[in-house]
């Protein structure tokens, strides 16, 4: 295979071997019992005489046998030379044989003469059964050979006959009896198809194995041979039969008839087997035009009949609606009744008539997908067969990529197989029947019922007229019904036949797939470079040395020159190819750069400052390689002579393609492109990038280029371009590891700084896996495995491509989401509370959000560009772990790995969305909407209890989890529900009614009990309030339901501070408010609707008690304004004068009590001193100040 081929891919190949797909469509492979004597037959020996007396338990010993290096040749010219066939009838000796066998019975005592016996008559057996498969060989070639020399002009004339065949028309009245025997006629014509592929490939394998196999029975009649001379010369063993020698001798004459035989039918293929070939091409010819021929008949047949029994259906369903709309509008409850009836019947028939067009699409889908499953599973077998009999290479290898080309376009087409319609209208028919049935059996009591409400007001006369007419309706209704279930009896079986055959169509594209991609990066589709490749470096220079001179017409005596090529003409384009439009193109190009240069100056907006000179530059860098692409175009109109247009054409486009690349090479990555400009990267990352990009382009220059063209015309050199592309590979590969190497600055910055910080601790071993997969790729070429080489290079192109795009593209998102997001939530804190803040947990949702949404599509994508998805999955669905049950017609439920990993994802995935519902909703939904944050919570906590049960019903039933097997579980949560859980179920109750009738919200400020704070979560089980001492006081959900709560925000945000002050008695009271009333209404805090006021509430015991009353916006600045306005009376009431009386009690003592005599608690005796006035004054003041 050539290289031009394996950069082509698959084009060149399949027009190449387009004769063995034939062969592999055929669906039959050659096999050694195909072919008589493929594998020579164990050979019969006589037992030995050299056993005087040998034990009845022990065998006799065999002759010992003659090495086959040391087998005589066959004798010629002697008596024993075999010159007459030793079997002239092979049945009637077949017949005989096998009644001699049986009479011989089939327990024999080991090492007896009947053993002996009945091994040779096994033997002869075989045999003749092998010498009739040759016989019946050797005639049918014959009468092939004899068919293809009378039949070869008529099927020339069958051939011209069928070409000149008019189209097929669509015929006027269609006939599904007619479309059956069209359809039947192509199947046969399918299966005549395969015979004479079959046929065709039996041919084929015979003559490439015919050296061998005319070998192998040469070798086998020269040991027959010298084994009936060997039997002929030796005196038989002593115990042994003459019928047993005479067999033995009989066995190898019938070896030789064999192989002699053998040797003539293979001779005679070998010679006449070329004109037989060319009869079985044409006859192949013939049968695919007749088989094409009638394909478009059967398929305009097939759409005429399709349209016929649609328009039948269309008219039908009118029928069915007229007849409704007029029981609609019936008059009478017995008119309405029979109406209703009659458009039942119409309703059933238009049913029946839908079903023809659907059963006429469900045939045709049908054949389609059986011809594609046979052709899958033939080719297949085909492939699997060739593997394993020639190794991978040469055309088994192109067959393999060839396949493994179109595997991609196969499933494409088998997920287009069966339409989304037709599935859903099986499955409206299966709902179909059971309603059918369930109406057959509910008929006549669903009839009288009906009846007996429509002629309820009748006598019983004119009952009867309406009993017979609706009997007949309800008959012919039944009779319609049974005809319906009938054909759904029939349509099903058909769409379920057509579902089976995508599965198994499935089925064997997974087994190909896995097959291929076992095989084909293992194929050596060119020569292994070695010394040999570079000794034809020299003739190959040769040939590049002489190419010029050849290319100059002339003799020797008169040569001619390049200057009898140049003519006017020629220096006239020369002239405008380089000079005038190189101008030209200068001044384009310099007019677009000012342009540029000036909008970059003057636009004021980022857009225009950066896109218009994006597209002017960009343009600039095309004008060049838009030049050379002219130029081009320009040397194809020049005289010159030989081949040189050719050459020059082809070396020009390769240079207009390296010039492109190159302007956009230095449009992006210079220290002054776009890269910089646009903060796409930093520069050490561009510069990176552009030195990287810049060693690919000079490969391309001194490698590829050369390549491509000692590849192609003139020159369609092979071990030089060999030599050339791997060098280029070489390139590739540095390039690859500058950029993929744990130390790169462009992995670097593509990555985040987590996950390069990992890199780099592991560095050791990513460099170690970077440098083994880029030196493969010279290693894998140098080796002959082009094509494994080619597809590990793609993937590691694209994959650093996605890991060097995705996270830019990830940063910018993030980066206009953020100032977006920032945007909205600062418009909307200043409509709500005045502030600019934005909510960080938020917008830091989000960017996880969008981390793990770009992550799972890198992974989908690096997994696509590798083909891990296919394989994997592939692998993971043969492994069954265990059946979780049966489907209702007894096929069992298998649950596979690919099932459980699917479970797991899914689990993993809906944990996920829940860890980031918010932020979701956030971008999704709350951002455009006006809603407060305890509504969005509710909200957004109800979708998390949503979000959790469906995604717990998917995984389960990913892995066919039968909810009903599970009963007793619920009926044990039941009886743990209505004893032990029950706290915890009221209180999960309690949290569903608190998030959706919002009693208390998120944000809100309560009162529960003796704890006053800020509701932080309503969580399933409890709510968590955060209370002026910041510690979260968890609330169950009940109590906020049964007990009393007093929400300070629920309506709105407003409340009241009360502030109560007494004063001396004899103050000044209008004095006292007027200052009052100041310092309420001088508070920042206080709201003028409604206005501060102030209150004299009360004469107290010791102080005239006021109150002032202000309105705050929200409770949070009740603490900080109590404080000020505290300190500010208190002061206020110092400079008028004004004291706050502290409470006093006076205590009157009517007697003083007479101390009697004692002692102290030391023992000391105490006099009473009644008369001592100044001791009890003093103790009336210590208790008095102790009151106070």
């Amino acid at each position: 295979m050539s290289l031009r081929n394996l950069h082509t891919e698959a084009g060149s190949m399949v027009r190449q071997f387009a004769f063995l797909l034939i062969a592999a469509w055929a669906g039959a492979s050659f096999s050694a019992a195909a072919v008589p004597g493929f594998a020579p037959l164990a050979q019969e020996q006589p037992p030995s005489s050299s056993e005087e007396n040998p034990s009845q338990d022990e065998p006799a010993e065999e002759a010992p046998q003659q090495p086959e290096s040391e087998a005589p040749a066959p004798p010629q010219g002697e008596e024993e030379q075999i010159t007459e066939p030793a079997v002239q009838d092979p049945a009637a000796a077949l017949e005989s044989a096998k009644n001699q066998r049986e009479a011989l019975g089939m327990e024999l005592a080991a090492g007896s003469a009947e053993e002996q016996m009945a091994k040779s008559l096994d033997l002869r057996i075989q045999l003749l059964n092998e010498l009739i498969q040759v016989q019946q060989r050797h005639k049918h070639f014959r009468r092939d050979l004899e068919a293809s020399t009378e039949g070869t002009a008529t099927l020339q004339a069958r051939k011209e006959a069928l070409e000149q065949r008019p189209e097929a028309e669509a015929p006027s009245d269609p006939d599904p009896e007619q479309l059956k025997a069209l359809d039947k006629q192509a199947g046969e014509l399918r299966s005549q198809i395969e015979k004479i592929q079959t046929a065709i490939s039996t041919q084929d394998k015979v003559a490439s194995d015919m050296a061998d196999l005319q070998s192998q029975w040469q070798e086998r009649e020269t040991k027959a041979q010298a084994r009936l001379t060997e039997l002929q010369d030796q005196p038989p063993a002593e115990g042994q039969s003459p019928e047993q020698q005479a067999l033995y001798l009989d066995n190898a004459k019938l070896e030789i008839q064999l192989a002699g035989e053998a040797r003539t039918w293979l001779e005679e293929v070998s010679e006449t087997g070329p004109g037989l070939e060319s009869y079985r091409a044409l006859q192949l010819e013939v049968a695919q035009l007749q088989l094409e021929q009638a394909n478009a008949e059967l398929e305009l047949y097939r759409q005429a009949l399709e349209d016929q029994l649609e328009q039948a259906q269309k008219a039908k369903q009118e029928e069915a609606a007229r007849l409704e709309a007029l029981a609609e509008k019936a008059d009478t409850p017995q008119q309405r009744f029979l109406a209703e009836w009659q458009a039942k019947i119409a309703r059933v028939e238009a049913n029946l008539a839908a079903m023809g067009p659907f059963g006429v699409r469900l045939s045709k889908e049908t054949a389609d997908l059986e011809g594609r499953l046979t052709e899958n599973k033939t080719t297949l077998s085909r492939l699997q067969d060739y593997v394993t009999k020639y190794g991978t290479s040469g055309q088994v290898g192109e067959m393999i990529r060839a396949t493994y080309q179109r595997l991609p376009q196969k499933r494409k087409a088998l997920e287009l197989a069966v339409s989304p319609e037709v599935e859903s209208t099986l499955n409206g028919y299966r709902g179909r029947r059971f309603e059918v049935d369930d109406t057959l059996f509910s008929l006549n009591d669903l009839w009288k019922a009906e009846f007996e409400q429509a002629t309820a007001d009748l006598e019983e006369g004119e009952k009867e007229s309406i009993r017979r007419e609706g009997g007949k309706l309800r008959d012919e209704y039944r009779n319609l019904l049974t005809t319906e279930k009938a054909s759904l009896g029939g349509i099903l079986p058909q769409g379920q036949q057509l579902l089976n055959l995508r599965f198994e169509l499935t089925t064997t594209l997974n087994e190909m797939g896995a097959f291929i991609h076992s095989k084909v990066f293992w194929i050596r589709d060119r020569v292994p470079l070695n010394l040999e490749t570079f000794g034809e470096l020299v003739d190959e220079g040769e040939v590049l040395i002489d190419w010029g001179s050849d290319q100059l017409p002339g003799t020797e005596t008169e040569p001619r020159t390049w200057s009898d090529f140049i003519h006017p003409r020629q220096i006239g384009l020369l002239a405008v190819l380089l000079l005038l439009l190189p101008f030209l193109f200068l001044l384009v190009r310099k007019g677009l750069l000012r342009y540029a240069g000036e909008f970059q100056s003057q636009s004021p907006g980022p857009w225009k400052a950066n896109l218009r000179p994006l597209v002017l530059t960009s343009l600039a860098a095309l004008l060049l390689p838009g030049y050379v692409f002219v130029a081009a175009f320009g040397v194809t109109l020049l005289d010159f002579p030989g081949q040189y247009p050719i050459l020059l054409v082809g070396l020009i486009q390769h240079l207009a393609w390296l010039v492109l690349f190159w302007n956009l090479n230095r449009l992006l990555f210079t220290k002054s492109g776009l890269c910089r400009q646009m903060e796409w990267m930093p520069e050490e990352p561009c510069r990176t990038l552009y030195r990287t990009l810049r060693l690919v382009l000079w490969g391309y220059l001194f490698l590829w280029i050369p390549h491509e063209l000692l590849l192609a015309e003139p020159f369609e050199l092979v071990y030089l371009p060999r030599i050339l592309w791997t060098a280029f590979l070489v390139v590739g590969a540095m390039a690859l590891y500058r950029l993929l190497r744990p130390n790169s600055p462009v992995l670097r910055v593509a990555l985040e700084e987590r996950i390069a910080s990992y890199l780099q601790k592991g560095k050791g071993v990513w460099n170690l896996l970077i440098l083994v997969l880029v030196l493969s790729l010279p290693v894998l070429d140098f080796a002959g495995y082009g094509f494994a080489a080619l597809h590990l290079a793609k993937g590691l192109i694209l994959t650093a491509v996605v890991v060097m795009v995705l996270p830019p593209i990830y940063r910018s998102v993030v980066h206009a989401l953020d100032r977006i997001q920032a945007r909205i939530w600062r418009r909307s804190r200043q409509q709500e509370n005045g502030t600019e803040e934005t909510d960080q947990r938020e917008l830091e949702q989000l960017r996880v959000f969008i981390r793990a949404l770009f992550v799972v599509v890198g992974i989908l994508v690096i997994a696509s560009i590798w083909g891990l998805n296919q394989n994997f999955w592939q692998a993971m669905e043969g492994r069954e772990l265990y059946q979780a049950g049966t489907t209702a017609a007894g096929d069992p439920i298998s649950v596979t790995a690919a099932d459980m990993i699917r479970a797991g994802l899914t689990f993993l995935v809906t944990i996920w969305l829940l860890r980031n519902l918010r932020g979701l909703l956030d971008l999704l939904f709350f951002s455009r909407i006006n809603m407060d944050q305890g509504l969005r919570y509710a909200i957004s906590t109800m979708a998390s209890y949503a979000l959790f049960f469906l995604g717990a019903l998917a995984a389960l039933s990913t892995i066919h989890l039968d909810m009903s097997s599970i009963g007793w579980l619920v009926a044990a949560m039941g009886l743990g529900l209505g004893f032990g859980l029950q706290e915890i179920v009221s209180n999960f109750v309690s949290g569903i009614i608190l998030l959706v009738e919002r009693p208390i919200r998120v944000g809100d400020q309560v009162t529960v009990g003796t704890v006053t704070g800020k509701i932080q979560k309503i969580n399933i089980r409890a709510t968590t309030v955060l209370n002026f001492d910041r510690q979260e006081v968890i609330v169950p959900n009940r109590t906020l339901i049964s007990k009393e709560v007093v929400n300070w925000t629920l309506a709105d945000s407003l409340t009241r501070l009360v502030i109560p002050i007494g004063v001396d008695y004899g103050s000044d009271i209008s004095q006292v408010r007027e200052l009052l009333l100041d310092l309420a209404t001088s508070q920042p805090e206080a709201l003028k609707d409604p206005a501060p006021q102030v209150f004299f509430v009360n004469h107290g015991a010791s102080s005239l008690d006021f109150e002032i009353r202000l309105f705050l916006s929200s409770p949070s600045q009740r603490m900080v304004v109590t404080d000020r306005i505290n300190q500010q009376i208190n002061h206020g009431l110092e400079k008028i004068g004004v004291g706050i009386p502290f409470p006093q009690q006076d205590l009157h003592i009517k007697e003083w009590p007479e101390i009697s005599s004692g002692s102290d608690s030391k023992g000391h005796q105490m006099k009473p001193n009644p008369g001592n006035k100044e001791n009890a004054g003093e103790a009336v003041e210590e208790m008095e100040s102790k009151t106070t």
